[in-house]
């Protein structure tokens, strides 16, 4: 089994520093339907500054919304000894995320 280590840090960093296109563009229609001012306006254009931050620097949008955890699904035959020892050497490097590793019995996700 090769070492994946690098592809799981990578898919934790694109998962905290960018969204979907289609909830980014609705995050964008909704700021014009709120008036000039207004809390909501203002939140909206936090947030939106936030994702824009976040893209540009690869940084977390957003550190207070909970732990990510992905469920991740491995072909039968993988140790599951080192692919938890590979999930569990990006602690402390993937922003507290959490990642379990369930073997996928040739299911199609």
């Amino acid at each position: 089994m090769r070492d994946l280590t690098n592809e799981i840090l990578e898919l934790i960093r694109r998962t905290s520093s960018s969204l979907p296109p289609d909830v980014e563009k609705r995050l964008r229609e909704s700021i014009e339907k709120e008036e000039p001012g207004s809390a909501a306006r203002g939140a909206l254009e936090t947030i939106l500054k936030n994702i824009d931050l976040s893209r540009a620097n690869s940084t977390p949008i957003c550190q207070d919304t909970g732990t990510p955890i992905f469920y991740v699904h491995y072909p039968l035959g993988w140790s599951t000894i080192k692919l938890k020892a590979q999930i569990r050497a990006c602690d402390g490097r993937s922003h507290q995320t959490v990642l379990y590793a369930t073997e996928c019995c040739g299911c199609h996700l």
